[in-house]
């Protein structure tokens, strides 16, 4: 705030022609600035600058559209004007944003409508145009307004608009926000894994939290394409491949399969599309030659492709650096055929025992950046909607992916990037040298991958997360709470009667719509499966006073319907409730038998061969529920 003050009074000096120590600014910040010190809250010093001068003011500011690397960093374009009448007084301020908010921007409803009810205010809060529809409200939305791809920051500025508003008796705004490229449709590419190995702990997270993400948009109706590649060609792959004495193409044969092994176990859904790096080599050789048609790559005379980071201008704007500050902190491999050290390889020339293709350029292979770009393009089109991945991949790979896919269409190439937080073990970073490096399928000889996928998303997927013993075992005992409430609501709705809703079912269908509401506001956050799974059990606890053996089967249906509707977002309860076999039954009719006679002994002893069945007996007014032990 103090470098925005200090600012504002050159830019009033400059404009009036007085001298600094003659210019007094008061401002008042809501929130903060765009993020980066280079624009903060610049069209706020315009608006203040209008006003205080008395003359019209124009700024033009342009951020990068794709990205999201900071929550409170966003892409958006923005035109601020004002105009004064003929003594000079200012009659008009209108600010224009076009600000990205993507394929979120209408989440359970007009996102943007109950966004502007968040704040009353005495300013006219003017077109709101979400695809074209547009909506009016006096009431604009304020710093405390947070959505999918919306953040206080974006609303910030928009106060201090308002706050001036106010002062001159004018109306501010006009706003316009990006939706989804296609309406109703959500294109999503996530970066797969390289399959040389079975995936490890830390690669199951953004599997599992994309997972979700992909759930909850098809939960709220949205048509979602979804690609995961594969990577099956990289020096890892070729090093194991040849350890083995198979082809690359066994290995990668094989891993995908245990890939799908271990991430059916885990409830991650198929992607819509798999791509293999190495079923689309005619692809990414036509997006080198036109990168190098367009002075963006270049070729070396050993067969080696480098694409030329000095001919891109926008490069280091995901990770928020520029080329020079990437270069002084980066750790880089000497090669003499670079133009710049921080170019990277599109096309490797083949080198001894690795498998290639051919390419204008010679026998090779493609680079690891490279086959991202032309996968998720050829399946999602030039611009997606959006893009996720582990943190650790921001740079270089996705910073590459940009300078590749941008560079070569000339369009944005992401309009959100979503990145998950680390995973230690034990408060330790996850390493091998350490002893303490997992793959899932490790994991899965000691744990149920269900109560795994629960301890994954009982964080917000941004945050880091601490794998232990102790939190997947807190993880099962959550999830085998949420089992029993739904094998107990699943009995009672099979003996309910049809009764009438009397007063206190009717409050507790207010509670479940509640639950309802607050989970969607929790996943409209930025994706807060921790907030949200805690509605979910706000509506097991509730349901567990006011359910019984009286309630009606309307109420028992809603509690039931709100719960299964949350538990598929997340993947979870996907075990059908067990009531037994067979045998099973027909002990728990001879039980019921003995009862019926008194033979309180026999019972027992039939309860006793029950439970070491493996199955939790409980006598209720409607007779014996039994269900699978957990």
């Amino acid at each position: 705030a103090d470098q925005g003050i200090y600012q504002t009074k050159r830019e009033c000096a400059e404009a009036t022609g007085l001298p600094p120590e003659k210019v007094r600014v008061v401002a008042k910040m809501v929130g903060g600035g765009f993020g980066g010190k280079e624009d903060m809250s610049v069209q706020h010093h315009a608006a203040v600058l209008a006003v205080l001068t008395q003359r019209p003011v124009k700024v033009s500011l342009t951020r990068a559209e794709s990205i999201l690397v900071h929550p409170k960093r966003h892409g958006f374009e923005m035109e601020f004007t004002t105009a004064c009448d003929e003594n000079g007084r200012l009659t008009a301020m209108k600010a224009t944003l076009v600000a990205d908010t993507g394929a979120y921007a209408s989440l359970g409803g007009p996102v943007l409508q109950r966004a502007c009810t968040h704040a009353a205010g005495p300013y006219n809060y003017q077109d709101i145009e979400i695809d074209g529809k547009a909506y009016y409200t006096n009431n604009p939305p304020c710093g405390a307004f947070r959505g999918f791809g919306v953040t206080q920051s974006c609303f910030a500025t928009e106060c201090n608009l308002n706050l001036l508003a106010e002062m001159v008796g004018i109306t501010p705004w006009e706003i316009r926000y990006r939706n989804a490229i296609e309406p109703g449709k959500v294109r999503i590419y996530c970066c797969g894994p390289t399959v040389y190995n079975y995936f490890h702990i830390g690669n199951a997270r953004p599997f599992i939290v994309f997972d979700t993400l992909r759930r909850y948009l098809e939960h709220k109706g949205y048509e979602v394409k979804y690609v995961q590649n594969f990577t099956d060609i990289d020096d890892k792959m070729i090093r194991r491949a040849n350890e083995e004495g198979i082809t690359v193409k066994e290995l990668g044969d094989r891993f995908i399969k245990e890939y799908y092994t271990d991430a059916d176990a885990l409830g991650i859904e198929r992607a819509t599309v798999n791509p293999r790096a190495t079923e689309h080599i005619p692809d990414i050789i036509a997006l080198i030659e036109k990168l190098i048609d367009k002075g963006l790559a270049y070729a070396c005379d050993n067969g080696d492709v480098y694409y030329n980071t000095q001919a891109f201008p926008g490069y280091g704007k995901l990770c928020g650096q520029n080329l020079e500050d990437l270069e002084s902190g980066a750790r880089i491999d000497v090669d003499p055929n670079k133009r710049h050290p921080m170019d990277f390889a599109v096309w490797k020339a083949q080198k001894p025992g690795e498998p290639a293709w051919e390419s204008p350029w010679g026998m090779g292979r493609p680079g690891w950046h490279i086959e991202c770009s032309a996968m998720s393009m050829k399946y999602l089109g030039e611009t997606l909607d959006i893009h996720c991945g582990g943190k650790d991949l921001v740079f270089p790979h996705h910073e590459n992916e940009i300078a590749q896919s941008e560079g070569a269409t000339g369009k944005p190439f992401v309009h959100y990037w979503m990145h998950n937080g680390f995973i230690n073990v034990d408060n330790q970073k996850m390493s091998k040298s350490l002893g303490n490096f997992f793959t899932v399928r490790d994991i899965a000889k000691e744990f149920d991958l269900e109560a795994v996928r629960m301890f994954m998303l009982s964080a917000q997927y941004r945050s880091p997360i601490n794998f232990s013993r102790e939190m997947i075992e807190q993880a099962k005992a959550s999830l085998d709470r949420l089992y029993t409430a739904r094998d107990h609501y699943l009995f009672l709705l099979q003996n309910a009667n049809e009764g009438e809703m009397g007063e206190k079912e009717q409050a507790l269908l207010e509670k479940v719509n509640a639950a309802r509401e607050g989970f969607d506001a929790a996943m409209d956050d930025d994706l807060n499966t921790a907030d949200a799974m805690g509605k979910m059990f706000e509506l097991v606890r509730e349901a567990n006073v006011e359910l019984d053996e009286n309630s009606p089967k309307q109420a028992i249906s809603a509690v039931l319907d709100a719960l299964n509707e949350m538990a598929g977002v997340f993947g979870i309860l996907t075990r059908k409730a067990d009531d037994g076999d067979e045998k099973v039954k027909a002990l728990i009719e001879a039980r019921a038998k003995a009862r019926a006679e008194k033979n309180w002994a026999e019972s027992d002893r039939l309860r006793d061969e029950i439970t070491a069945l493996g199955y939790v007996l409980k006598d209720t007014k409607q007779g014996q529920q039994v269900t699978k032990a957990l």
